[in-house]
């Protein structure tokens, strides 16, 4: 699975860059919620009674965008800790059987993996560190309410889902606009933990993976969910060297200085084809004048030769 290898290939990592005569700090941890009936619930939290997780807020930092208070990251240091995590958390999440499948996810998860890794000894406040975060979602699957059991619940969960994918959607097909100056991403939580994701400014990697069924009878979800990966397709993502802080404005002085260069550039090209065809005309003129010297004093050659033919 892809969880499990990008778990292997990080702990490889970290293996690596422990046997460097640098020996860099480097620490890795794991945080897993799921968004159930647009609540927040941390899956590896202890429940409550009635095996129910205590919802959790979203709060806004102006700075680093939106963040789940109280949701716990947990360290750890090999890959089966992690992955004896990632199985603790779903088993607390929520799934039920459905008319489509009979394990269906009745959530959407989140699972983020921070990596900090600093050349110091001790990482302390002010050291040079470098923060990276993969974060794996998990979407519920879209499902027609009439193919599903009609109990409050399910249809409640249907209806969350399918609220929170549309406004993922709206936000996929404002950024696959390039005239949308407005992206939606305050219409869910779902869509407010992915901004920094989305956002294509934010000079980050996405990658989304769709699942069809082989199934004619369920065609139209398959259909549904093709024709939102194509618009995923068509966002265009602008990159940006997170060191340099550039921004959308400094690409937008760096694209008018390379106008500026290809204007002078073509008029040095210019400039350099107007003085050749001025030189090649000069040229033209000298040798068309010696032609002509040459035809005028052979004519005159051949006109005294024949005057003093006529003249014996």
């Amino acid at each position: 699975g892809i969880i499990p290898s990008s778990l292997f290939h990080i702990f490889e990592w970290v293996s690596r860059e422990n046997r460097c005569a640098t020996r860099p700090v480097i620490q890795v941890s794991l945080s897993f919620l799921q968004i159930y009936l647009e609540n927040l619930n941390d899956l590896l939290a202890p429940v409550e009674g009635g095996n129910v997780h205590k919802p959790l807020a979203m709060r806004e930092n102006p700075a680093s965008g939106f963040y789940v208070e109280g949701l716990r990251e947990f360290p750890i240091t090999t890959y089966h800790h992690a992955v004896s995590l990632i199985n603790l958390g779903l088993e607390n999440r929520k799934i039920a059987a459905t008319d489509l499948n009979s394990t269906s996810s009745r959530s959407h998860t989140v699972m983020t993996l921070k990596i900090q890794r600093s050349e110091s000894v001790v990482v302390v406040k002010g050291a040079a560190n470098s923060t990276a975060k993969l974060m794996f979602v998990d979407l519920a699957g879209s499902e027609r309410a009439n193919k599903k059991a009609q109990g409050s619940n399910r249809a409640a969960e249907t209806r969350s889902i399918n609220s929170s994918l549309s406004a993922l959607g709206n936000v996929v097909s404002a950024l696959a606009n390039n005239k949308s100056c407005h992206i939606p991403f305050r219409n869910s939580k779902l869509t407010r933990l992915l901004q920094d994701t989305l956002d294509v400014s934010a000079g980050v990697n996405t990658a989304l993976i769709a699942t069809v069924g082989p199934s004619q009878k369920h065609y139209r979800e398959s259909l549904s969910t093709m024709i939102f990966a194509s618009r995923c397709m068509r966002v265009i993502r602008w990159s940006v060297d997170p060191k340099s802080k550039i921004g959308q404005g400094g690409y937008t002085l760096e694209y008018s200085k390379f106008q500026t260069r290809l204007a002078q550039v073509e008029q040095n090209f210019t400039d350099r084809e107007n003085a050749m065809r001025r030189s090649y005309q000069v040229e033209i003129e000298s040798l068309k004048a010696k032609y002509d010297k040459h035809i005028s004093s052979v004519l005159d050659s051949k006109l005294s030769s024949f005057e003093n033919n006529q003249m014996r």
